[in-house]
């Protein structure tokens, strides 16, 4: 036994090794797509601060590497797309060596804000090498779970029981590769990659347009967002996004104000660089669309004595945007009949997706926030209250807890998902100065039209990201030219301290135990995800022709073998509503299912239905039939009908157990 364990901790800490080798070749590879970018930055607007340039350089390249991987996908030669794009990534690191941009090191009291910019980076480097645990849910559940089987089929194909894959995928693509190369880690250092691109952004843009001191505050205000801190360590999106959004925002706005300054005149370089950024945000988040009407509607509005001038730059931007947005949505119009899939399915429908469906996904979404009367965990549709919009936006820095799940409808959600209290301060600055410019005022109408539609549709934290960017910047600014600004500057210090308290105490101290080695990895995995143990069993035990139904469950990227989201809300391709048992199974053998996994665990169950279904399928001996009241309950509900199915199978003698866990089973399909 003492050797067999040793061999596993030694395949263990082989898997991790490689893992961190993939990191540092993640990192290479991002340096590469800076070196490619510089050339294009520098040709759309010259003159940038270096720190921009880099932070521009590097995401622009990072989402169009993203973007073309869509193709190289479609066209079922992924592999040999990951391939040209590490090449190139070869020849920009050359590029990048040969005219790399000149930073250089602060000095005097400015090197004191590398303390908490650096302590942020570290914080979330942290999550980015430990394996992601049940708090990442959304990275286990598609961002690396829907790469992984696009890279194991070398193409982009529909997944019709992850309805995320119909999401735009411009930065998640990004995932294929670090897990080519790397596995986990090195496809979550991406994100990381783009958290450091976001507090360069920020720093550069602050520098040029407000100076020295601005810019570092603005640094600060971002790098230390709570949520920002701990996405940057996950495999979600939302940094990307929120950089992206954020200074595709602030890119307008600072064309608007110098073509303001000179009547219109001069080149469109800038506003191009806004429509690059705001088109990516586009592919990689849906929200994206959103921001781009908001911003675009702000520029109108603001600019309306130059219009003649400047409709034209203004055209060619928009349509910049929308050529990089589009693939997404003409992919999706193509797979789906909607291009936005499976959102606004009353208007646009989509297949494999109905009515029932998009309420529970929608009704889900409207649980975040304080904008509605009632919020019900039940998921019922709760009325809109409108004169609760300025308790819903400043709510975010006083009840983070219900703008992130779980357990938002109780305001206990993950603090860490916080929005910070800076970017809120500023935008109050700004507001009631009476200094804005048409800069400022450009984000601040963009924060402000944008707001009401998150008001209105779903008030999670996450789709603030490209929001809150442009607001940590408008901090620094306020810092350095508002009356107010010691009290934004006290804002940024209080988020910092508390960000970086909370991160290390929340996260970081379990995730370094393993980062240096005194825990090991796989056992982490099994100690923060119930999944893990489950996984690993059916890794070793089934076949490559083995297909499981995951009931409950959707942490898929554990597993090597094929699987799908079982439940009823997640698509309409399983036979969940089938008349008996012995209908079901039929049906489930059909479409190539092996097994069945059923979580009974009390996060998902009510734990005497968890009782009675373990006795009717057997696992706690001979089977015993669920009585007549719950099979009535049962069947009546579409969305529990197919606990009744698989205990009918079960007593019929149609499945049983394989293997039984703590609070978990597996089923064979006889």
């Amino acid at each position: 036994m003492h050797g067999v364990i040793s061999q596993d901790a030694q395949t263990a800490a082989a898997v991790y090794s490689v893992a961190m080798v993939g990191t540092l070749i993640t990192w290479l590879f991002v340096l590469g797509c800076v070196g490619l970018g510089l050339a294009l930055v520098d040709r759309l607007q010259r003159s940038l601060d270096p720190a921009l340039r880099i932070a521009l350089a590097g995401s622009i390249v990072l989402g169009l590497v993203g973007t073309s991987l869509l193709f190289f996908g479609l066209a079922g030669a992924l592999q040999v797309g990951l391939g040209v794009v590490s090449a190139a990534a070869l020849a920009g690191l050359a590029l990048l060596v040969k005219g790399r941009p000149a930073l250089r090191m602060p000095a005097g009291s400015s090197a004191l804000f590398l303390v908490p910019i650096a302590a942020a980076l570290l914080l979330a480097l942290f999550g980015v090498l430990a394996p992601s645990d049940t708090l990442d849910w959304d990275s286990l559940a598609y961002h690396l779970a829907v790469p992984k089987i696009w890279l194991a089929q070398n193409r982009v194909a529909p997944i019709p029981f992850i309805h995320h894959s119909n999401f735009p995928f411009a930065v998640d693509n990004l995932h294929l590769l670090g897990l080519w190369w790397g596995g986990e880690q090195a496809a979550k250092a991406f994100q990381w990659s783009f958290y450091l691109l976001g507090i360069l952004g920020a720093f550069g843009f602050a520098r040029a347009r407000y100076g020295d001191k601005a810019a570092w505050w603005s640094a600060t205000a971002f790098a230390t967002i709570p949520i920002a801190i701990w996405e940057a360590g996950t495999g979600y999106v939302d940094v990307a996004n929120g950089v992206y959004g954020g200074l595709g925002v602030l890119l307008a706005g600072a064309w608007l104000q110098d073509r303001c300054a000179s009547e219109g005149e001069g080149d469109w370089g800038g506003l191009l660089l806004a429509g690059l950024m705001l088109g990516l945000c586009a592919g990689s988040k849906f929200t994206g669309l959103q921001l781009i009407a908001c911003a675009g509607l702000a520029l109108l509005l603001l600019s309306s004595r130059l219009v003649p001038k400047l409709i034209v730059p203004g055209v060619a931007a928009l349509g910049l945007a929308v050529v990089l947005a589009s693939p997404w949505l003409v992919k999706n119009a193509a797979w789906t009949g909607n291009p936005v899939y499976p959102f606004f399915f009353e208007k646009l429908g989509g297949k494999g997706w109905d009515q029932k469906r998009a309420d529970i996904y929608k009704n889900e979404q409207q649980t975040f926030g304080a904008g509605r009367a009632k919020v019900d965990p039940v998921y019922t549709l709760n009325p809109l209250q409108p004169t609760r919009f300025g308790h819903a936006a400043l709510g975010l820095v006083y009840q983070p807890g219900r703008y992130v799940n779980p357990g938002q409808t109780e305001g206990s959600g993950n603090p860490l998902g916080a929005v910070g209290l800076a970017s809120i301060a500023a935008m109050l600055a700004w507001l009631f100065s009476g200094r804005a410019r048409k800069l400022e005022a450009l984000v601040l109408l963009t924060v402000g039209l944008n707001l009401g539609l998150w008001f209105f549709l779903s008030e999670q934290s996450r789709y603030l990201m490209p929001l809150i960017f442009p607001l940590a910047v408008l901090a620094g600014a306020a810092v350095a030219r508002l009356r107010t600004g010691p009290l934004v500057a006290a804002s940024v210090a209080l988020q910092a301290c508390l960000a970086l308290f909370a991160h290390y105490q929340l996260r970081a101290v379990s995730q370094i135990e393993v980062v240096l080695g005194k825990v090991d990895a796989t056992e982490f995995r099994r100690k923060t995800v119930s999944f893990a143990e489950p996984a690993a069993y059916m890794n070793e035990n089934l076949g490559k022709d083995s297909r499981v139904a995951l009931y409950d469950e959707v942490f898929g990227f554990l597993l090597d073998v094929p699987y799908a989201w079982a439940n009823p809300g997640h698509s309409t391709d399983l036979p969940n509503e089938a008349e008996s048992g012995a209908v079901y199974v039929k049906a489930m053998k059909g479409l190539g299912f092996t097994h069945i996994y059923l979580n009974l665990s009390p996060m998902v169950k009510e734990q005497t239905l968890a009782q009675e279904l373990a006795a009717a399928t057997g696992l706690t001996g001979a089977p015993v039939p669920l009585s007549p009241e719950r099979r009535a309950q049962l069947g009546a509900d579409w969305q529990q009908r197919f606990s009744l199915l698989i205990a009918e199978a079960a007593e019929q003698g149609l499945i049983r157990p394989a293997k039984s866990f703590r609070r978990s089973a597996l089923f064979e399909i006889l």
